[in-house]
């Protein structure tokens, strides 16, 4: 527990400058976590590899298993000048995703302070945004899970994604700003309700997750977002809306020469800007919602480095994220029984690929597409206890449309969602 208040400076700061206070306890930690245990059934069409695609479709496993689990520890107390501090720390364990894959790590620590003036949060990586961003309802797998079950092919990864740049996965798979900080420690301040409804969200990454200070020169850094929203019952409907901007910077440099595949000394991400807004409506057991992310991405010329590749000119600073993200759902929620139906589609530049000889840059027309739909179902059998199913299609769709850069499938997954 001490680890969770030295690692969060800035709450401890907060505290010091506000005076000697005394908590009535001291905070006393507990255990949580979730467990999700999926099976699903499906078809995918498409090539991984881009040598592969003059052999045509390449053949997937028809059945498959996701396992995502993770335990926290938190608690809190009430100080006696009013203020309420809350410590959390959060292991993922058996999860599916990132480098380390089916191992145990520590995946944040953070602390609150909560008071009349609000609430901020160090360490958390769920930004402001994300917390108070309106979407689309899914009471199954959710649209950020189909690409777990339909594999993206080999070149869609390759070529959207910045090499030494914003921070974001590919595909984006949010519409809130959770696409380019959710990885991040980040410092978040959330406002308490104002003007009957209204509230401000603001929240800062000082770097990619490294300890102190970082290298401007080829780290991302300075990622900041603000968000409005607002949460209201009009006549029976609760109604949620919120809007937000996010800037970011890329490293200042890269690498100067050009090697093969993608380049890191051919083109690299400067700076980026976001801007998302969310609506949802809830009447009774009905809830309709969606919303819509978009993203520049400003990319320095490759001249600006020393260095171009052959044929590319020196102005070929190519936005490869450029684009946006938006959703929409409708959901019924009665009793234990649940269903709903919602539709994800994004869309990024790409712009440019590297053969063996040379680059094509600019001149291939299309941008590379992610959409998927879903049908979903959930019964709770009891409390913390969840059974949910989805049937589902998702599509990738690359810059030149050969099999090497799309694929395509549908599937059922079903499973126990379990909260403790």
């Amino acid at each position: 527990m001490n680890r969770i208040f030295l690692k969060t400076s800035l709450a401890g700061a907060l505290l010091v400058l506000a005076g000697p206070v005394f908590a009535a306890d001291p905070i006393k930690m507990t255990v949580s976590g979730e467990m999700k245990e999926w099976f699903g059934v499906t078809r995918q069409d498409g090539a991984l590899d881009p040598a592969s695609a003059s052999q045509g479709k390449e053949k997937f496993n028809h059945t498959g298993m996701d396992t995502q689990t993770f335990v926290a520890f938190g608690g809190d107390t009430k100080l006696d000048n009013g203020l309420t501090v809350t410590a959390r720390l959060q292991l993922d364990v058996l999860t599916n995703y990132g480098p380390n894959v089916g191992s145990t790590q520590v995946h944040e620590s953070s602390v609150a302070i909560a008071g009349d003036l609000g609430t901020i949060r160090g360490g958390i990586k769920e930004t402001a945004n994300n917390t108070m961003h309106n979407e689309a309802p899914d009471v199954g797998i959710t649209y950020s899970s189909v690409g777990d079950w339909v594999t993206p092919p080999k070149n869609f990864t390759t070529f959207a994604q910045p090499v030494n740049g914003i921070p974001n996965p590919v595909p984006y798979n949010f519409t809130s700003f959770a696409a380019f900080t959710d990885k991040q420690p980040a410092v978040s301040y959330i406002s308490p309700t104002f003007l009957d409804g209204f509230s401000l969200g603001a929240s800062y990454v000082p770097g990619s997750g490294a300890v102190g200070p970082v290298n401007t020169l080829t780290t991302s850094h300075n990622v900041w977002e603000s968000t409005l929203a607002y949460t209201k019952e009009i006549k029976g409907v609760t109604v949620g809306l919120d809007g937000g901007i996010s800037q970011g910077k890329g490293p200042k440099n890269g690498p100067s020469t050009v090697s093969t595949a993608l380049s890191p000394g051919s083109y690299f991400s400067q700076s980026f800007t976001a801007y998302e807004g969310g609506a949802k409506f809830a009447y009774g057991a009905w809830t309709l919602g969606g919303a819509y992310l978009g993203m520049r991405e400003h990319r320095a010329p490759c001249s600006d480095i020393g260095t171009c590749p052959v044929g590319a000119g020196t102005n070929s600073g190519i936005p490869l994220m450029t684009g946006y993200s938006w959703d929409a759902g409708l959901s019924y929620v009665n009793g234990p029984y649940g269903a709903s139906v919602s539709y994800y589609t994004e869309q990024h530049r790409g712009g440019y690929q590297l053969t063996a000889k040379q680059p094509v840059v600019g001149v291939l027309g299309k941008p590379e597409t992610f959409q998927t739909g879903l049908v979903s179902g959930s019964y709770e059998l009891t409390t913390g206890i969840t059974s949910r199913s989805t049937l589902f299609y998702g599509k990738f769709a690359g810059i030149d449309g050969t099999l090497a850069n799309k694929s395509d499938g549908y599937g059922l997954v079903t499973g126990l969602d379990l909260v403790f």
